[in-house]
Order: C-alpha cells, then structure tokens, then sequence
C-alpha cells in the first residue's frame, strides 16, 4: 500500500478518536443527571467493552451550558494486557468538550464548541503482517478504524466537519511501534477556529526517531464570505519534508518490497473546494536525491521533478495530470519513469496513462512494488527490454489492469517458457493474467530453450500469447503464431504450465511449408534437444532437401523448475513425446558417414519418438535410382531395403564409395550400360566402432549387368559386350562375390569365374594382335604384329595379398621385327607374368625381354625393362620412373628402318617429360651402328628427364657430346657436340673423275615441299666444336632455328673453314602448295680464301691476305636442292693482295704474260713466273648476278696487278660451260703491247705502233688500253683482239 494513503488513513483514525471522544462527551449528557462516580465506573466498563483494554481515569467532570452539555477529563489511560508487560494504548492528561447541541443538529453531526486537548499520546503497534493496530485482545473498534476504500465525496464531509469545530490541542503524539523500530509523530499545536462564516485549521506533524523533523504543515481555511458549510469553499495547503516521510515510510510500509532509503527532497499540496465540494489540487515534488532498495536491488534517482493536478468532474469522476522531469535531461529522452501521467477514475476504478518510457524501467519497478514473490521470480526470469509506447494501468472491479504498447520489446526464456524479440506487442493484463498479441519485422529472435539448440531468426511473425496465474502455477498458451523462418512458412502454436510443486509440462505444434533444407541443415530446422541422441546425430550427419510440407508436435515434462533436465543430464532419454512428419523433396539422405548417401529422395520421412521412417518413392545413389525403398532407424539399428537400377558406371561409383576395404580400387573404373538389381543394407548406430568392424553389419546386393564396355584405366585395358550376375554378400566380417561375367577383351571372348570369398577369380581367353596393339596405344604397329594368341590368369585371394598369374604360349601370334625379337606364326615363345595388384608385376618373354614394376606405400612406382642382355641380380633403381636399357653387339640400322618403315606413328604434342611413375632413363648401347653394309662406328646414347625437360647423351665413334630439350624455354632444343664424324653421315666418296663443278650444279629432282610435321620442330640452337671429314676438322659450326607452319628460319648461322668465316642466314618458306623456296644471304669474311677452298678439299685456284664476300641466292625447294640452273641471286667479292694459282685458264696465262715487271725475262724467253708461282694481284673486285643458270657481271670486274689493272665484263653459261667475256687492259704501251700482239696473233698491230713510237717518241708512252673478246668452251676459250686506245 502506498505511503501517502497509509498516512491519510491513520490522519483519518485521529480524525476518529477525536469523533469517538466527542461520543463518550455525548453518553456523559445521557447520565448527567447521574452522580459523576456511577458515570465513571459505566464509562470504564463500556470503554473495557469496546476496546478490549482496562481503563484508568483520574478525574472526571460533567457540566451543562445551557443546551451545551460539557465534559472534562484528566488522566485517562487505556492499556491492553496482552502479555507479561502492559501495552499502553491511549494517554490523556487532559480534556474538555463541549457540544454545540443546536450546531450539531443543523448540520447532523457533533460540532465541538471551544474544546480543548492537551497532552494526549496514540499508541500503535504493528504485526508480523505489517498491520497497524493494537495488540489482542485489545482491538480498535470498526465504527473508529477508517475504512480505506472511502469515497471521495467523505473527504468533503471530512472536510466540513473539520472546518465546523472550535478546538485547540496541544502536544498530541502518536507513537509508531515497529517490528524493527519505534518512531513517534508529534504536534505541539493543532487549532480548529471554525464557525458559520469563517473557518481556520492549522498544525504540525513532527517526526521524532532520534532526530526531531517537522514532516508535516498544514493549513485548512474557509474564506470567511462563503455562505455555509454547506456550500463552502476552502483552500488547502500541506507543505512535507520527503526525508521525515521516508523514515515514516520505512516504518510503517514495512515489510513491503519498496524501502525508500533516501529520499531528499521537498514536497507541496494545494487543495481548492466550491460548493462544498474537493475541485482542485495541485501538487509539485522536489525530489534531490530517491534512494530505492527493492527485494534483490539498490537504484538511485537523482535531480527529479514532477508537478501534477487533480480537478473533480460531475458525479464524482476526477482526472489527473502529471508531469515529470529528471535533471539535465531532454523533453524528448525517455527516462527511468515516464514524463507525463494522466489519469481519471471514480469511487469505483481508476487508471493510469503514461508517455513512453523503458521496459526494463517498467520491470525494476515492477520488482520494486510488488508483494508477490511468483511476479519477482516471473519479471527477473523474462529479463523484459525493449520500449513501452504506450502504458496504462488501473483498478477496476477489485482487480489490477493494464494495457501496453511495446516497441522492439523482449523477454528471455523463463522456466521453459519461450523467449525472443524484439517484437511489436499489445499487451492486456488483468491480475496476474494477460495476453500479447504481437508482430515482428525482419530479424526477431524466438527462443525455444528446451526444444531448438539455437534461436530462430524469423521475419514477419504474428501470434497471441496468453498467460495465467494461479495457486502458485503459471500457465502460458500461445496461439496462432505465424512466422516467416529462413524462407518457409511456419505457423502453429504451444502451451506451457510450470508449478513450482509438482512437474510441469511444455507442448509445442508447428506446421511447416517451403522449407529449404539445402542452404541451411535439417538439423538447424528440427528441434535438436528433444531427439534422441542417436536420432540426432544420425539427422546431423547432411540429411537435407526442401521440404513443401511438414508437421512438429513436441510433448514435454518440466522438472520442478520448469526446466526439461539439469547441467549433469545432457544425454538423458527424451521422457516426452515427439512426432515429426516431412514431405521431403530434392532430398539428400545419408544413412552413414561413410557410405555414399542418398541423392534426390523424395518422399516421406517420419520421426515417432525414437523410430524413423522413411517411405522412398524415388531416390539415387552414386547414380543408381531406387524407386520404392524404405529406410527405417530403430533400436540403434538402421536398415535400407529397395530395388536398384541404373548404369553399370553407377555401380562401379558406388562401390567406390563404400568403405569396404578393397573398393576404391573401382574409383578410376569407366563402364557404359545398365545394372538391374535389388540392395539390402542394415547398419548399426553404434557410436565410435568402425562400421565395417561391425558384427551387426549386413550388406546384401543383387546385380545383373549387361553393359557394352568397361575400362580399366590403371592397365588401360578396355572389356567389351560384357553381362552375367553377380551376387555380393557382407556378413560378420565377411565378404563374398559369385556369379559368373562373360567379355570381350584384346578383341577375343574372354570368361571370368568369380569365387571371390573361396578359389578366386579365374580367367580364360584369347587376345588378337590388333586388340593388343590397341590396348597398348600403338594401333600403327599393326604391320609388326598378326594373329592372336590364347591365355589363362588367375586371381588368388587366399594369401594375405591378392597374387595375378598370367601365362601363354603366343602360338598363333607373328612378331615381323628383326631378331631376336621377331617370330612366326607356329613358333611357341613362353610369356609369363606374375602380379600383385598394386604392389609387383614381372614379365618374362622366353631370353628376348625381361621386365619388372614395383609401387610401395609413399613412394611412386619403379620398373625395368631389358631387352636382349639382361643382369643376372638386377638391383631396384634409386628413385622412381621407368628405366628401360637395351644393350647390342650390333644395331642394324636398315633393318630396323625396313620393319618401321610402314609404322606411322601418331602425332604427339607431348612437350614435358612425364611424371615420376613415367620413364626414368633410357640407355641404347651397341658396339656397331650397322647401315646397310656399313659399320658406322659405335654409339652410347642415354636419355633421361632433367628439370623440366630432358637430356641425351652421346658418346661414342659417332659423335660425342649432349642435346638438352626444355620445352618451358624460349628455345627448348639445345645441342651441343664437341665433335661429329661427318664420314659415317655422308655417302662414300665417289670416283675421281666423277668430281667437278657441274656434278655440284646438276639438276636436282622436282623441289619438294615444306613438310608439315616441320612446324612442330622446336626452336633451338646447335654448337659443334669439330666437325670431322676425311682426316680434315672443320668449324666450329653455330646455328640456331625457329620453325612456324610457313618458315624455317636458320640464323644466326656460322661456319669456319680455314682463315674465312662463312656467317648468314638461310630460310626455306612455303611458296604455295606443294612448292617451297629457299633464300639465303652469306657473308665470307677473314683471310686466305684458299684455306677454305682448301678445307673444303678442292684444288686451291688462289690466295689472298683478306676476303670479302657477300652473296644472295634463292632457288626453289629445301636448302640441299641448290642447283645453279634455277638460282637466283647476287654476288659481290673483294680480294686483297692475293696470287691466282691456277694455270689451266688462258685467262690466267694471259694475265701472266702482261706482267710488265717481268718483260726482259719474257724476251729472253723466261716463263718461270707462269708456270711457277702463279699471277699476283694488288686486288679483285667485282659483283655479278645469277639467274637461269648463268653469271652476269654487273660493271666490269676489276683487277688491280703490280703494274697491270685489266676488267672482265660479260657472262658465263655455267650449265654449258661457255664464256663470253669482254677482256679489257691497260698497259704501257712502250713497253709490252707490241710483244703482247704478236704472241696473240697480231703482229700487223703489233708492228704499226712499234713504227709510231719510234716517229713519234714518247707521246703514247704512258697508257694504252686493249680489248679482247674471250668465248668458247670453258677450258678453251678463243681470244681475239677487239680494239685498241
């Protein structure tokens, strides 16, 4: 009960005994006419009747003034003797009353007249229930005690009577005696001056618990022109000190849950009457400082204000405004009590209005005022938050009622009670029961504590909820919920009665539709912590799908807390009940983790309790579909029964899958065709046991296959027109396989027998050569191998490895290579092979092949390969790969090529070496590379992987060096030889008189084309440091290349012969279809000439101390297909300080003859300088084209000798061998011309000028210039003399 009212009430109980001793004045008139010693001992037995208590009274007087009758008193005491000590109960040392008789009947009621009170003390004493009274068997009489649920129309009767008396008291005091505490109220002075015109009221309440504080004033006046009591009007003023009425409250509220503990502060009251009636009042509060200690909280509140009015309406409705406002804080804030108040009411109810404000707010007040110990434990379980939009509250019909307007509001689970928000709400609330109807937005959060492992974030949620509380038990039911959860639609509803003395019980509905279980789990949709554990974590192991419909009922015991188990009961039995019902679409079903689950199921899944099951109509695994199967979970045990079909690469996927030991070996099997069969599986959910160690697993499969192909690709070996049935039976840790397949491998029948779990697998068949060839990769080599040959394998199973033997004759298979490899027909050669699968493979053809492979566990596989000569212990190689050697006294190179010349083999674009299981190193070593008839010399050649590509080396006769392949690098190809016998290369060398210039420039055959395999030559380069012909070494030689479709480009290209270094380019290009060209440009730089002409072993024709050539040439087709008849091109040479050698020219004779330094030794016939040392020149330079086969100069030639210079200008016919020169010299002509005309047959001439120079002297004695025309064959041409100058 609130303070303020308890204070009035007890203001009213003063108000009463005052009224009660105006009725003991009233029984003295009755016996006035009585002697004064009966009255006294009548009035204490009727006072011991009323209250209870002995009375004591010293001294009693009566009187009458006139109609008045007066009453005086002293000493009167009341005490109740409750227990061993007396309780004092009501002190007065003095009294005296007297009642206006004629007042009193006017208005109705007693009105004192000149009454006085002094001294008098109130004693009352609280109980264990915190009631105020006296102590039994004493007891206030009803007619005294103030009921509190007066109306207000008894404050303005109050208020009349009060303002009618004529009465002074002084030091009046009640004494308050607490459970904990004793706390008296004083007045020193209290004055009534009423009358017909005019009334007065004033005093003092002063509060006395060890500190004296005055706690009360008040002043009551009625302006003295109002007409009556009837119709007066009064003004009220009653100014309070708060920090008195919180210790008064402390007091007497105990043991209320609100305790003010401090309270500063000021309060003021102003109260206005018309009529008669209460029509204004006016309150304003001044609070420093609120200290507030709740049942389990202190709070403070600092700096509030509030200002309220109350004004009064027709039949007796009011209405109230208030107003509050902390320090410091905004108009708009929303602080711990709200802003404004408004209120109305009647006699009959009244309610409450406020603006908004907090929930959490409105719940610690909740807390603060309460008295009921189920609404505390309710507000601090719910944890609400959130904001109040709109509150009211009131009294109405003896009930508590309030209504609410939540924004983003939230409660927290509570005694299984769902929880969530935050969420818009409406909320009515009558006693201790109510309902909320509520929406929420994107984003709300609903708490299922003892159903979901996590909260479910739902958008647009709507329901109603309702609550009740009764004899201690709370009862929850919500309704109509409806919910958008992850994109599906949800609706339902649940119900929820906890007691704190017998167990509760928690039950939950929900209809499911549009549920998608692929994006999110099934298990975020299912409500977790109600399954069974086995249940559950079979659920949580992937199961997912859409779901268009579905149904959750949930049924469940609270424990005494209201809770579904304790912290120590995680694993314990699901004791309710549950029933779960799924329509189950695009769905994915696994029934273990390691088995290959079930993909698009749809159908129905049930969840009874701890039993599932599943009615399958359409399902596939790994491929396979199974329409009709049913999967039921119970007792621990999980079965799956129904037929199966589907392709039989289906079939090997599933079996991969599995995790039966053994199965992966399937994973890289390809098959084409159809498996039509019927699958049995029961499996045990036996946690943290390996399903396959299992005892309780069972797996039974029926298959008929018929499928039209089936590839092995850890052998490539591809089985064709394969069918037959085969049964597959797993029990007690046992496996068997039976049945029987036929097939088609190596191009021939082929039967295999399956024991599997017994003998084995056993194996019949005949292979065709080209089904061998095809299966090996090498289709093209059908030309080496015909026939076919029979087999038998057999795969053992028995010993702790599987063992593959494999064994024929090869009788009927022809091998067309040269020996020891080839072989006939009827010709029987053992072949044998011994295998572990997966571990070890030996094969043994008779003394011609011997071959070996290995795999370890962690290591990549190794194998061998000999041919012809093998070791007899071979050891493993070091690191993993292939190595195949092939060591031969001799290597026929022509046989070879006879037998592969109709093998063509495939394109490759192969530009890396193979991976480490590949080959490692291969070594080809023979004494004797043999061509035809020929001994080449001999040959170690080894290839092997380096990097990123590969490289070969060469030792050997033949050549000696390496060439690298990186296929990464800009030029993959990179040769390297520091030396290359060109002998065994190029032809034998042919007859002597074979040798000449026109066998070089003969015409070659038809131009071939630019082959397009050329294309795939990788750029490279290529240094030989000697090249070796005849004895003769040459170089060094360095190219490098680039192919494209259209081009090979060889540049830079560089060759040194002697002193001279031959450096260019050459490209043979496309030119069209089927025809192609070859364009080179070569420089000669260096210095003897002959030196190169002598390297190349051809009779030197001349020296010089330096050489400087540049030349042109294209002709049509490949670069070895030169032939001048069909070049074209230029040629530009010059010759420095050099001798022509050869004598064999007229030319060269004519030159030596015009030699002028040697003219006396020719006039004495000396010729030694001709036929000895040659002709010498100073310098040779000319340039000359080449077209059609003939070379043109272009300018003369020029050739500078010591004291001769003659030109050549012409052509030369070189395909007929004819000149047609023009020879031009210029000589003195004193000195050698006459001589020189007559030893070429013009002496006339010759003689002509000898006379003119001996008449004319020396006029032409310093140059003269004759021409000759040289034709005719090549080695005997005609000179003649064309002209003189």
């Amino acid at each position: 009960m609130a303070t303020s009212r308890i204070l009035l009430r007890w203001v009213l109980t003063l108000l009463a005994i005052g009224l009660a001793t105006v009725a003991l004045l009233l029984g003295g008139v009755r016996v006035a006419m009585h002697q004064t010693d009966g009255l006294r001992d009548e009035l204490s037995a009727w006072l011991t009747s009323q209250f209870g208590a002995s009375m004591q009274l010293g001294r009693l007087n009566t009187a009458m003034h006139g109609l008045d009758p007066s009453l005086t008193l002293n000493d009167l005491q009341l005490i109740s003797h409750a227990g061993v000590d007396p309780y004092p109960l009501l002190d007065i040392e003095r009294a005296g009353l007297r009642l206006d008789v004629i007042d009193s009947l006017r208005t109705g009621y007693p009105v004192l007249a000149n009454a006085r009170i002094d001294d008098a003390t109130l004693h009352l004493y609280q109980d264990s229930q915190g009631r105020w009274g006296w102590p039994a068997p004493a007891e206030l009489p009803t007619e005294i005690v103030p009921d509190t649920g007066f109306a207000i129309a008894d404050i303005d009767r109050i208020t009349g009577l009060l303002l009618r008396q004529q009465l002074q008291a002084a030091n009046l005091k009640v004494v308050l005696h607490g459970l904990d505490d004793t706390v008296t109220l004083s007045s020193p002075r209290i004055v009534m001056a009423g009358s017909s015109q005019r009334a007065h009221l004033e005093g003092q309440v002063l509060l006395d618990d060890g500190t004296t504080t005055q706690a009360l004033e008040v002043v009551l006046e009625m302006p003295p022109e109002e007409p009556g009591p009837e119709g007066y009007q009064a003004l009220l003023q009653v100014n309070a000190d708060l920090d008195a009425l919180s210790r008064l409250g402390r007091l007497v509220a105990r043991p209320t849950p609100l305790d003010f503990a401090a309270m500063q502060g000021a309060a003021r009251l102003w109260g206005f009457w018309r009529d008669g009636r209460l029509q204004d009042v006016r309150a304003e509060l001044d609070i420093a400082e609120l200290g507030i200690d709740g049942r389990d909280e202190t709070s403070s509140l600092q700096g509030l204000g509030a200002q309220a009015q109350w004004l009064r309406g027709e039949d007796d409705n009011w209405q109230a405004w208030g107003t509050t406002m902390a320090a410091n804080a905004e108009p708009t804030d929303i602080g711990p009590v709200p802003r404004h108040f408004y209120a109305k009411g009647n006699d009959e109810a009244w309610s409450l209005q406020t603006t908004p404000f907090e929930i959490a707010e409105l719940a610690a007040w909740g807390r603060r005022l309460t008295d009921s110990p189920a609404l505390t434990k309710a507000i601090d379980g719910l944890e609400p938050a959130g904001r109040v939009a709109g509150f009211s509250v009131g009294w109405r019909q003896g009930q508590w009622r309030s209504q609410a307007l939540l924004r983003d509001a939230s409660v927290s689970s509570w005694q299984g009670a769902p929880g969530g928000g935050p969420l818009d709400a409406w909320v009515e609330m009558t006693g201790l029961s109510g309902q909320l109807t509520f929406t929420g937005a994107s984003g709300t959060a609903l708490v299922f504590p003892e159903t979901f492992d996590e909260p479910l974030l739902v958008d647009g949620i709507a329901g109603k909820v309702s609550w009740a509380h009764d004899d201690g038990r709370w009862q929850v039911v919500g309704d109509n919920l409806k919910a958008m959860w992850r994109g599906a639609n949800i609706s339902g509803g649940f119900g929820l009665v906890t007691s704190g003395k017998t167990p509760g019980e928690f039950e939950l509905r929900l209809d499911m539709a549009n549920i998608d279980a692929i994006d999110a789990p099934l298990m975020a949709w299912l409500p977790a912590k109600v399954l069974d554990p086995e249940l559950r974590e079979w659920l949580g192991q992937g199961i997912a799908g859409r779901v268009p419909q579905g149904s959750l009922y949930v049924q469940q015991p609270l424990d005494g807390s209201g809770g579904t188990k304790t912290d120590d009961a995680e694993n314990e039995d699901f004791e309710g009940k549950l029933r779960l019902t799924l329509q189950v679409e695009d769905g994915r079903l696994p029934f273990d983790p390691q088995w290959p689950a079930l993909e698009n199921v749809s159908g129905t899944l049930t969840v009874n309790d701890e039993t599932l099951h599943a009615d399958v109509a359409h399902a596939e695994v790994s491929g396979l579909v199974s329409e009709g199967a049913k999967v039921a979970l119970q007792d621990e045990l999980l079965r799956v029964e129904g037929p199966v079909s589907g392709s039989s690469q289906a079939l090997l996927d599933f079996l991969a899958a599995s995790p039966i030991e053994g199965m992966d070996a399937f994973s890289t099997w390809r098959s084409e065709g159809q498996v039509e069969g019927q699958l049995a599986l029961s499996v045990p959910m036996v946690e943290g046991e390996e399903i396959e160690n299992s005892e309780a697993l069972e797996i039974d499969v029926t298959a008929a296959i018929d499928a039209p192909s089936l590839t092995l690709p850890q052998s490539g070996l591809t089985l064709g027109s394969i069918n037959g049935r085969l049964h597959y039976r797993h029990a007690g840790n046992e496996d068997t396989l039976t049945g029987e397949l036929g097939a088609r491998a190596f191009d021939g029948p082929m039967l295999a027998r399956f024991d599997v779990g017994g003998e084995g697998v056993a194996i019949e068949g005949r292979a065709l050569a080209r089904g061998l060839l095809a299966w090996a990769g090498v289709p093209a080599l059908d030309n080496l191998l015909a026939g076919y040959f029979p087999y038998s394998a057999k795969l053992d199973l028995q010993g702790e490895q599987p063992r593959l033997t494999l064994d024929s004759d090869l009788e009927g298979l022809a091998i067309l290579l040269p020996a020891p490899f080839g072989k006939q027909l009827d010709e029987r050669v053992p072949l044998h092979v011994e295998a572990i699968p997966g571990e070890l493979v030996r094969v043994d053809v008779a003394d011609r092949l011997r071959a070996r492979w290995r795999t370890r566990v962690g290591q990549a596989a190794q194998g061998q390969v000999w041919l012809e000569r093998w070791p007899a212990s071979p050891d493993w190689p070091r690191g993993p790969g292939w190595e195949v050697v092939w060591r031969s006294s001799g290597l026929p190179l022509t046989r070879w090529k006879d037998a592969l010349a109709s093998v063509s083999l495939p394109e490759t674009t192969e530009t890396s070496p193979p991976a480490t299981s590949a080959l490692r190193r291969m070594v080809i070593d023979t004494g004797c590379l043999r061509w035809e008839q020929r001994c080449l010399g001999t040959l170690n050649a080894s290839l092997a992987p380096v990097g990123d590509g590969w490289r070969i080396d060469l030792a050997g006769s033949l050549a000696q060096g390496s060439a690298q392949y990186h296929p990464q690098r800009s030029r993959p190809l990179d040769i390297a030889l520091s030396s290359l016998s060109l002998d065994a290369l190029l032809p034998e060398a042919p007859a002597p008189e074979a040798t000449g210039l026109l066998d070089q420039i003969a015409t070659p055959p038809e131009p071939v084309a630019l082959p397009p395999a050329l294309a795939r030559l990788p750029a490279g380069q290529v240094r030989i440091d000697t090249l070796i012909h005849e004895g003769r070494r040459l170089g060094p030689l360095t190219a490098s290349w680039d192919a494209t479709p259209q081009r090979l480009s060889l540049k830079p290209l560089s060759l040194t012969l002697g002193q001279v270094v031959a450096e260019g380019e050459v490209i043979w290009e496309s030119s069209g279809t089927g025809a192609s060209l070859t364009r080179s440009r070569i420089a000669l730089t260096g210095g003897d000439l002959g030196t190169m002409i002598e390297a190349l072993g051809q009779p030197v024709p001349l020296r010089s101390a330096s050489t400087q050539v540049q030349t042109q040439l294209a002709w049509p087709g490949a670069p070895w297909q030169f032939a001048l008849e069909r070049s074209r091109g230029s040629i530009e040479a010059q010759l420095e300080d050099g001798r022509f050698l050869t004598l064999e020219s007229p030319s060269a004779r004519l030159i030596g003859l015009l030699n002028v330094d040697n003219l006396l030794r020719r006039l004495r016939l000396d010729f030694s300088d001709v036929t000895g040392q040659g002709t010498a020149f100073d310098s040779v330079t000319g340039n000359a084209t080449l077209y059609d086969g003939r070379l043109e100069t272009r300018g003369p030639v020029e050739i500078d000798g010591p004291s001769t210079q003659f030109t050549l200008e012409g052509s030369v016919d070189l395909a007929a061998r004819r000149l047609d020169l023009l020879l031009g010299i210029t000589v003195p002509v004193s000195q050698n011309l006459p001589l020189a005309a007559v030893l070429v047959g013009a002496p006339y001439v010759g003689g002509a000028l000898f006379l003119a120079d001996k008449v004319f002297g020396g006029w032409i004695d310093k140059v003269t210039r004759i021409h000759y025309r040289v034709q005719g064959p090549w080695t005997s041409p005609q000179i003649t003399l064309e002209n003189a100058e």
